[in-house]
């Protein structure tokens, strides 16, 4: 079971989730979770606090945590959604509130927050390593404005230097959010896939045992040239 189709964006305009309408068509095609499933759910930057009721409504199950230096005023008579004052790169202080409530490990994590290369990375590391669960998926949104010139951290279009690719070399925009997801296209170990739309980046987080049938595979292709 994966998301309805419809009910995302029906459930975005509901509660004024601040999403382009569109988005919500690229959860429904990527997010392959069953949201009966779902347990735990974060999301960095919460703006009005849509989106947080949104996701509570989608996943019946989920604790639902919203993290931002400026909390919003949310109506959630479900005691399930959650909001934790902090910076997004404060993993000291998100940490501390997740596991005083006891969770350890989470099924979905958004980052919709500062839109800056260096502190997605920073927040990505850290929130990926310790609490996305095995299977689970981390969605960078917004990932084009490493393209905008007007963007603290981004720049025109750097058009491909066709004098390096005969020695094999392909060098591109390393700007904002496009140069880190560029990086992680190289951590080809820490997942099962990543996939960029126009939306977001979102990656399901590598399991071990899925890890280890495919290094299996790499390797009888390497030995004997088969799969």
């Amino acid at each position: 079971m994966i998301l309805p189709r419809g009910r995302l964006a029906h459930l975005g305009r509901s509660h004024k989730a601040f999403k382009p309408a569109f988005y919500y068509d690229h959860y429904e095609t990527h997010l392959a979770v069953d949201p009966n499933e779902v347990t735990g759910l974060l999301e960095l930057g919460v703006r009005d606090g849509g989106s947080l009721l949104m996701w509570r409504d989608v996943f019946p199950a989920a604790q639902i945590f919203g993290v931002d230096l400026n909390p919003a005023s949310v109506a959630d008579e479900t005691a399930r959604v959650h909001q934790i004052q902090a910076n997004q790169t404060d993993g000291d202080t998100i940490g501390a509130y997740l596991r005083a409530r006891g969770v350890n490990e989470l099924d979905v994590i958004i980052d919709d927050c500062s839109h800056i290369g260096s502190v997605t990375k920073q927040s990505f590391w850290y929130l990926y390593n310790t609490f996305l669960k095995p299977g689970g998926y981390y969605v960078i949104e917004d990932w084009g404005t490493g393209y905008w010139e007007s963007w603290i951290d981004g720049a025109e279009r750097v058009e491909p230097d066709p004098a390096t690719e005969a020695a094999g070399i392909f060098l591109s925009h390393g700007h904002g959010i496009p140069g880190f997801v560029k990086q992680l296209i190289d951590c080809t170990k820490i997942y099962q896939s990543l996939v960029v739309t126009e939306a977001f980046v979102i990656i399901k987080k590598q399991s071990p045992e899925n890890r280890a049938a495919v290094d299996r595979h790499v390797k009888q292709w390497q030995d004997h040239g088969t799969v």
